[in-house]
């Protein structure tokens, strides 16, 4: 009896191990054939586009474009994707959203010192042919018409 249940046990767990290696053996030719699939579907998407039958790019095509402009975006905006694949949706929108805010915002206040300023001149301008006037008027009156008592008495 005891080499029965031990035979089983050994058959059991020779059948676990069996199992594992079909399970891994499986997975890997899961693997090839979705990479087959992908390789035939980036060929039709080829042939297709060169065909004239596709209105749009092949999506390979799309993803080298997309990733080049993804790398000119990351080193003109100073971009840290260090953990990109960690990052959710959300937070890479956040980490988008500050540094462009880092090129953007120093751009509008910047804006708002050359309108404030170019206000000031158009106000200094202003006020120096307010000057003007008010150091010419005198001159500019005749003496009849002036009552002041220096000019007044004249008349």
């Amino acid at each position: 009896r005891g080499c029965n249940v031990q035979d089983a046990q050994l058959l059991e767990e020779m059948s676990e191990k069996e199992h594992e290696v079909k399970i891994v053996a499986q997975r890997e030719k899961q693997r090839d054939l979705i990479q087959q699939l992908k390789s035939q579907l980036e060929d039709l998407e080829t042939y297709a586009y060169e065909m004239g039958d596709a209105d749009s790019l092949p999506t390979s095509r799309v993803m080298e474009k997309q990733k080049v402009v993804l790398e000119e975006l990351r080193h003109k905006l100073d971009l840290n994707l260090e953990n990109f694949h960690s990052l959710s949706a959300e937070e890479l929108r956040q980490v988008v959203d500050h540094a462009v805010g880092q090129i953007v915002n120093p751009a509008k206040v910047k804006e708002k010192l050359v309108e404030q300023l170019k206000t000031q001149i158009v106000d200094l301008e202003r006020f120096i042919q307010f000057l003007q006037g008010e150091v010419t008027s005198p001159n500019q009156l005749e003496k009849e018409h002036c009552l002041c008592s220096l000019h007044g008495s004249s008349q």
